[in-house]
This record gives C-alpha cells, sequence and structure tokens, in this order.
C-alpha cells in the first residue's frame, strides 16, 4: 500500500511550491512531458504520450503489510500543519490536490480495511481535495 499526496494543474512552480510546503517533492513533472514506464527487468520505455498536466507528488512509497491507519497518519503528521497554506496555494494558482491511495494484493493475501479518520476527512475538507482509490490484485 503507499498513498501519494498530489498538488497538480496547467502551470505549476515546483520549486515556489516546494519553497511553500518545505519539503521536497519525490516526484514531479510539466505538462508536455514525455511519459517512460519503467519495464520489470528495470528499463525504461517511452510511452507515446505526453502529461496533459503539471504535477508535484509526495509518496510514501510501497509499504508492506501496511495498516492505512498507519499510513494515514503519516501523511498527517507531514502535511496537517501545511494545510491551510497549501489549500491557499492552490486555489490562488487553479491547482487542484488529491491523495491516492494504491493499494496491491498478492495472490493470497486479504483485502485491507481502508477507514478514514475524522481528522483525515478534516484534513481532506481544508484542502479541497479529492481522495481516491486504487486496488490492484497482483496474480503471478
Amino acid at each position: 500500500m503507499k498513498i501519494i499526496f498530489i498538488i497538480f494543474g496547467d502551470v505549476l512552480n515546483h520549486q515556489e511550491l516546494t519553497r511553500i510546503v518545505g519539503i521536497s517533492p519525490t516526484n514531479s513533472w510539466n505538462k508536455g512531458d514525455e511519459i517512460f514506464h519503467k519495464t520489470r527487468n528495470g528499463q525504461m520505455l517511452k510511452l507515446p504520450v505526453v502529461r496533459k498536466e503539471s504535477a508535484w507528488e509526495y509518496s510514501t512509497g510501497f509499504i508492506q503489510g501496511s495498516i492505512f491507519g498507519e499510513m494515514e497518519e503519516y501523511i498527517l503528521d507531514i502535511f496537517y500543519d501545511r494545510a491551510q497554506v497549501i489549500h491557499k496555494y492552490a486555489r490562488e494558482r487553479k491547482l487542484e490536490v488529491k491523495i491516492d491511495v494504491v493499494v496491491e494484493i498478492e495472490g493470497g493475501d486479504t483485502m485491507p480495511s481502508i477507514s478514514l479518520s475524522k481528522r483525515f476527512i478534516s484534513f481532506l475538507k481544508e484542502l479541497d481535495a479529492e481522495i481516491d482509490f486504487d486496488m490492484y490484485l497482483l496474480r503471478d
């Protein structure tokens, strides 16, 4: 499971946003950048598409056997006190804020329980953010 905190839109100044948030992104790109995909053997494959928007993202990376509540707290510990500043910045620049939750379930594993705390819901509301859950069943 991993959580990705994303701020995106047509035009985004990555350096300015990093300075305002006080955290370096784990990934960022600009509208029009080419998209690459890492293959299983580690090679980078260029896809015939380009980015439709600019984005600044912070990812927890995949954490094995994690409980959503622990990951939720991890994101809250980093961004909760910055929510008001992020929301103001995004609103003034017509940017969107989104949280992606990616869950990968291997063959015999069970689906994790995912519930949102009141604090996390309040955080999403303060950011005027969307939340997206992507669940994948991995097969051999």
